[in-house]
């Protein structure tokens, strides 16, 4: 298994929910990951207040992704990648 040393550099920007609650930041990283053997770099804010991994709009566009609700299947860059069943 390849370790990879992540960063989190401090940042001073705010963030709001969806609800229009404020959310701490602690600050931001650029996550490598991989799906189907391609490693894929994503940058996040990371917070105290958010439990799980949350993708944006902007990369979901810039890796024209495909969400087949029906079929359950997650297209990344016209790659099946996440089978949701």
């Amino acid at each position: 298994m390849q370790r990879h040393r992540i960063y989190l550099a401090l940042m001073e920007r705010r963030i709001w929910a969806a609800n229009g609650s404020e959310s701490e930041l602690f600050g931001e990283v650029t996550v490598p990951f991989t799906l189907n053997d391609r490693s894929i770099d994503k940058f996040a804010l990371v917070s105290p207040d958010v439990e799980e991994v949350m993708i944006g709009a902007d990369w979901l566009k810039q890796h024209s992704c495909i969400w087949d609700f029906g079929g359950g299947q997650l297209y990344i860059d016209g790659c099946p990648t996440v089978t949701m069943k």
